[in-house]
């Protein structure tokens, strides 16, 4: 699960909150929680020039818009070109290649939706049928020794326009939610880039 604190660390946030993920520990009972702070911190600040976790950071749960801490956000238009959004105050342009997609805004909740595949996150409605076309298997559950080694259809996986995700994933939740509350998937990169380069981000799992 995912919400949000006062931030009390910094003053980059735009509605002066952290995002965090809950998480349950080994007694099945504790609720700890990380902040998004610590995830930009292990998985992005680190990255040297040129690196990439491109789509690596793929957030279905509550309030995750910014939760990876990056300094920008994708906003698309009908009526034009991709551009780039502030998603922090002051925003410091990483080394790396870093894209995040999130299931919602921060302040919106991730919705689950019933339908012909079972239960799931608005992500994965969209994705996992992407995927099993390369012959990528999404899974309900696993357990934490149970990790797959990689196949040959994975060494050959899709190259997605991420403009072409979002459009998918936008029009999947107005067909899915009802009367449930509005929620926008999110794209954030960690990296100022022109309208070109936007429209050609692809995202690679």
């Amino acid at each position: 699960h995912g919400g949000q604190l006062p931030s009390t660390s910094d003053h980059s946030e735009l509605d002066g909150k952290d995002e965090i993920v809950y998480t349950l520990e080994n007694d099945k009972k504790t609720c700890g929680i990380i902040k998004d702070n610590d995830l930009r911190r292990i998985l992005a600040d680190g990255l040297p020039v040129g690196a990439n976790l491109t789509a690596s950071a793929v957030l279905e749960l509550c309030s995750s818009g910014t939760m990876m801490d990056l300094p920008f956000r994708l906003v698309t238009s009908k009526s034009g070109p991709p551009t780039l959004a502030d998603a922090k105050f002051n925003p410091r342009e990483l080394k790396g290649n870093i894209l995040c997609l999130s299931a919602c805004e921060d302040a919106q909740k991730a919705h689950h939706f019933k339908h012909s595949l079972g239960e799931q996150g608005i992500l994965t409605t969209v994705i996992a049928p992407t995927l099993s076309k390369f012959g990528i298997q999404a899974r309900k559950a696993r357990e934490v020794n149970d990790i797959p080694e990689a196949s040959a259809a994975q060494a050959q996986a899709p190259r997605i326009r991420v403009l072409d995700l979002l459009d998918g994933l936008v029009a999947t939740v107005n067909q899915l939610r009802g009367k449930r509350p509005q929620q926008t998937p999110m794209v954030t990169i960690g990296r100022s880039l022109s309208s070109s380069e936007l429209g050609n981000l692809i995202f690679e799992p």
